[in-house]
This record gives C-alpha cells, structure tokens and sequence, in this order.
C-alpha cells in the first residue's frame, strides 16, 4: 500500500493480531516495495528527495538463480501522487489540496532490477553480494513437493506440509515450508499463511544471506484475486509484503479527523470513479449473508452461496457468491505463539470470494468473510466505454469499503481500478 489506508484504531488491531504471531524475542523484519513512501522513516520536516536515510535498506534482486543484495541509503521520489483535504464542515474548499503539513514523499532509492527491499528494527548489518540459491530455482511449489541438498556436511530435504479438507482437498492457507536433514534437525522456513488461499507459490531462492543462517526464503505467493506477495525468511523473522500490479487508486476518510486522502500511482491513466454508477446489480442483506457464511463454515468445505445472473448492455454476466474454507487463525494466547506467514494487506479479506464469469472467462474479484454493517451491494455500469463493477460492504461496523474494477483490453480481465475505504473512529 502506497499510504496509510488505515487510521489509529485499525492499525493498533492489526498490530495486537499480528504480534500472536512472532516470538517478541525475534528482531522485527521490514519489508518494502519499490516506490512506496518512506515518510516513517524521516523526520517531518525532511525536505525534497534525495536525501540521505540513516539506516540502511537492502536491495534484492535475482540473476537467474542468485539473489544480488544492494545496500540503499538514498532516496527518490515516490511513484505515488497524494493529495488530501478537510472534510471538516468548516472547510468549504472545493478542490483537493496538497497538505502543506504532510512530509515531502520520499522513496527508497533502488537498482532498476531490485522489487524488494528489507531491514530489521536492529542494527544487523547485510554484506552487499551475489547469493547462490543451494537449490534450482524457480520451483512451483505443490502440497507434495520436495527437493533435496548437501551444505556444510549434512544432507537436507526441503518440502511441503499441508493440511487436507474431509474431501481431500488441499484446505487454502495450510502450506508450510519446511526443511529437515539428516541429523533430524527440522525447521520451518515459511509458516503457513492462515487464512489466506493463492493461485501460485513459487520458491525463488533459498539459501544463506549470513554466516549463522540455517536457512534463508524467498517465496512469491500469487493470491487467488491475482495480487501477489513476496514472503522473506531471514533466521526466525518471516515478513511478506503486498503488491498489486493493477495499481488501483487508494482513497480513505477518516470521521473523526476530519480528512481524506488519495493516492494514485505514476502507471495508472484511468480516472477514479467518482459519481452516478450502477446501472444494474444487487443486494444481500447482512443476516442473509451472514446466515450462509456461518452454514458454509460449520462443514468447512467448499460451496456457492448465492448465484446472480446479469446484464452489461447486451452481454451476460453471472456472478457467485462462494465459500471457500482455510487455515483458521491461531488464537492470540497460543502458547508458544504460532508462527503465520499472512499477509497484513489482506486484512479485510476472508473465506468468501466473489466471483464475475464474463466473456468466457472467470475471474475472482475479491475475498471477504462476515458483515458487519451493511449489506453486501454489487453493481454494474459503464466507465469510461468498458464493463465496470462496484462492490460496497462493511467488514466492519466502522470501516466501510468500495470496490471498483473496469474491463481491460489487452488483459481480457477485470483491473482493479478504485479501492475505497471509509472509517468513523
């Protein structure tokens, strides 16, 4: 995410979720995205980029089988434009405005090849190199898949574990990475990713980035909706990061401060939507939906909820609404805490999964659990002289979001075009 798209009281929620997750004696790992907004990481006043950043990010980037590690200390300029305003109603501008409080939008500074930069909130110090992987990669990752090496005198066996649904089924989220040698030393690589469910898990790289690594991921996670997340292993610390090559324009209000903010990034020429829409759809009270989720859970095995049947202009479009189970989350008192490998940019997603079957193809739109608020609204409509959709719901009886995605030629798919997200507190 390009900015913050969550306010106080979300993110402290998120942080008392994810901290069950990680042994407080691990160093926090941090993960960016080339073009991201660094403000965190300078003083508020800090002026234009570039400027010198007094900890060092590292750089990844793969050459064929080696990952190629860069120290970076300098910034650029984000590839994000943000703008905000007062929603207070003693403000009467009528166009948004830069806030002139808001720090410069700085970037990290990045080689051209690199899509992945990391640090610890602890001085731990990287040598810039070249890191051959001990296996070949990249490997497509299955519930049965395994591969084996010899490093420093031992044999190791890298595999997979996964947990099967009462139908045989993979069960979504389940798949872990694990390495064992011949000793019967056994490690988690990468924890399994609770509830989440992907498309694609491909291993980039495994090896050792520090002497006393035993041993170091890199994994590239496609999620069902077509988003992706890279996952990095590094000695106990295991941190993904988000990124959505749709680059859809992010917007969030806040009720209580008053404000909202938009981001749009450098590569996105469509307009956000803004506006009349909604041309045909429909709705599902939150009891409804709610009623079916809870059914669909209580058997923990696939199933569709609700199946609508469209019209955009001439052309047919249908629509499912299905379940489809995953890894529970652990509970937050676990003891030890259990070890997740989830994505925080999946926050507001869930079991269910919206579906759109058009032009021959199917395609899902995006993922969510329970209502909390609202019903759940989906709309079609033109924009800009393509097929659009707009879902609105509220995962949360303060946090209210809107979706939208617009057809895309050559793609032959659904960009995800505006994600909105509104909150009171």
């Amino acid at each position: 995410m390009a900015f913050s798209f969550f306010s106080v009281c979300v993110v402290v929620w998120l942080l008392s979720l994810s901290s069950a997750h990680a042994n407080d004696e691990t160093p926090s790992l941090y993960l960016y995205a080339p073009g991201s907004a660094l403000d965190s990481e300078l003083a508020a006043h800090e002026p234009p980029p570039p400027t010198l950043l007094k900890r060092a990010w590292y750089a990844i980037s793969l050459d064929g089988s080696t990952l190629v590690l860069d120290r970076s200390v300098t910034t650029r300029a984000t590839d994000w434009q943000f703008t905000q305003r007062s929603t207070s109603r003693q403000t009467h501008a009528s166009t948004l405005k830069l806030n002139p409080l808001a720090p410069s939008r700085h970037a990290l500074a990045m080689p051209e090849a690199a899509f992945l930069a990391f640090r610890f909130d602890e001085k731990i110090a990287f040598k810039a190199g070249r890191y051959a992987s001990v296996l070949p990669v990249p490997a497509l990752l299955h519930d049965r898949w395994n591969a084996a090496f010899g490093a420093n005198g031992k044999q190791w066996t890298v595999s997979t574990e996964s947990v099967r649904r009462k139908d045989g089924g993979l069960l979504a989220g389940s798949l872990q990475l694990v390495a064992t040698s011949n000793t019967g030393e056994k490690r988690v690589l990468v924890p399994p990713a609770h509830g989440m469910a992907f498309q694609r898990q491909e291993l980039l790289w495994l090896g050792a980035l520090q002497s006393n690594s035993q041993w170091d991921v890199l994994l590239k996670r496609t999620w069902i909706t077509g988003e992706m997340d890279y996952v990095l292993t590094i000695g106990k610390s295991v941190k993904s990061q988000t990124i959505d090559l749709d680059y859809p324009h992010t917007y969030f209000s806040s009720g209580v401060e008053e404000y909202e903010e938009i981001a749009t990034h450098r590569s996105q020429k469509r307009a956000r939507p803004e506006g009349k829409f909604g041309a045909v759809g429909f709705s599902i009270s939150e009891e409804r939906w709610n009623q079916a989720v809870s059914e669909a859970a209580s058997q923990m095995l696939p199933k569709v909820l609700f199946d609508r049947q469209l019209m955009v202009g001439t052309e047919k479009m249908r629509v499912t609404i299905e379940y489809l189970p995953r890894l529970a989350y652990p509970s937050e008192s676990s003891t030890p805490p259990v070890m997740s490998s989830s994505a925080e940019g999946f926050f507001w997603g869930g079991p269910v999964v919206v579906k759109a079957h058009f032009r021959g193809k199917s395609q899902a739109l995006m993922q969510t659990g329970q209502l909390d608020g609202s019903a759940f609204h989906i709309e079609l409509d033109g924009l800009e002289a393509e097929p659009g959709v707009r879902v609105s719901f509220s995962p949360h009886y303060n946090n209210s979001l809107v979706y939208y995605w617009i057809w895309g030629d050559p793609e032959g798919r659904f960009l995800r075009l505006s994600k909105e997200h509104g909150q009171g507190c």
